[in-house]
Order: C-alpha cells, then sequence, then structure tokens
C-alpha cells in the first residue's frame, strides 16, 4: 500500500477533511510583530493549532491571484483582513500600513493540523510568499492591500551573470568559469 500525496487527496475537496488556508504575517523588519491567522477554526470554536503555532481566527483572504506564464504583467493580488474590533489598527497606524511585510500563505487539510486524525507539518500546498506594497482601502469593517511579488518589490535587482576566465589553471586552455556578482561590469 502506498502513501496517499496531497495532490491525491484533493480531490475530494468536500469530504469531512477540507482545506484550511494558513497566513502569516511578518512585520518584523520594521520592528512590528509577526501574526498568524486563520479564516477557519475547529469545529469547537477553538483556534487552530499547527506546528505548535496557534492561528487566530481572523476574517483574511487573498483575491486576484494569477498563476499564468503567458502575462507580461506580475501578478498583484489583493489581501483583505477584518478591521471588526481594530485588532491591528493600532500596529498599522504606528508601523506605517504594514507597507513591507511579509504574508505567508499556507493550505493543509484539517487532519494535518495538531490535534487531527494525522497531523504532519510537512503535507501542504505553498508557501506562497507575498510582500505588502500598499494599502489600499481602509474602513471600519475592513483593510484592504495590495499585494507584490518578490521580483516585483522596489529596488530589487536580479545579479548579472559574469564569465571569468581562468587565471592560468590549465595553461593553453581556455577555460571559463561563471560566477555571479551583484554588480554590472562593461
Amino acid at each position: 500500500m502506498t502513501t496517499p500525496t496531497i495532490q491525491s487527496q484533493l480531490e475530494v475537496m468536500h469530504s469531512a477533511d477540507g482545506m484550511v488556508d494558513l497566513f502569516k504575517l511578518d512585520c518584523s523588519a520594521f520592528g512590528g510583530l509577526t501574526y498568524y491567522f486563520s479564516p477557519q477554526c475547529y469545529t469547537t470554536g477553538t483556534n487552530i493549532t499547527w506546528g505548535g503555532t496557534t492561528y487566530n481566527l481572523m476574517p483574511i483572504g487573498i483575491d486576484n491571484i494569477e498563476h499564468k506564464a503567458s502575462t507580461s504583467t506580475l501578478p498583484q493580488p489583493t489581501l483583505t483582513i477584518s478591521n471588526v474590533g481594530g485588532v491591528l489598527l493600532s500596529q498599522i497606524v504606528s508601523l506605517g500600513d504594514f507597507t513591507g511585510a511579509v504574508l505567508t500563505h499556507w493550505k493543509t487539510k484539517a487532519s494535518y493540523l495538531d490535534g487531527g486524525v494525522n497531523p504532519d507539518t510537512t503535507r501542504f500546498i505553498g508557501p506562497e510568499v507575498w510582500y505588502i506594497f500598499q494599502k489600499t482601502s481602509h474602513t471600519n469593517a475592513m483593510i484592504q492591500w495590495t499585494l507584490s511579488t518578490a521580483l516585483d518589490k522596489p529596488g530589487a535587482q536580479f545579479p548579472i551573470r559574469q564569465v571569468l576566465k581562468d587565471a592560468g589553471i590549465n595553461p593553453g586552455i581556455p577555460v571559463y568559469f561563471p560566477g555571479v556578482t551583484p554588480y554590472r561590469i562593461n
């Protein structure tokens, strides 16, 4: 008997062992905290735990995610978090709208969560990593941000490939060694 993969188990989307979305919002790069959210909870109403980390119940979601290779523009999905109760409001105001924070999104099955039938932190889809680019909407009900990929961050650059000539290691044989440098040498 072979162990089923998570991909094969995704075929049963409407079973009691449904999919769970897990989000990590890391604001530590600019002095903030790291937040863990999930729009779902256990059937008992308690917060989800996965790998020993508790994911607080929060209405959160990502819209307009594109996964296609035939486009000339990078995807810019929208992150929406509930603002009811103002859980994040003071942090958003003091940290500059979370611009530059890193959002990581995993999907896993309910049975792989801590306390599930088969707890396993190695079975998940993702992670998808996004960067908060700018806040686009802020109301009493919700807050929305535009997300960007790592390639779409301001100031991001690809390293330039440089070829270095053999420095006399093999005399008479023109051998070239590829190298990587962050600087363009022309």
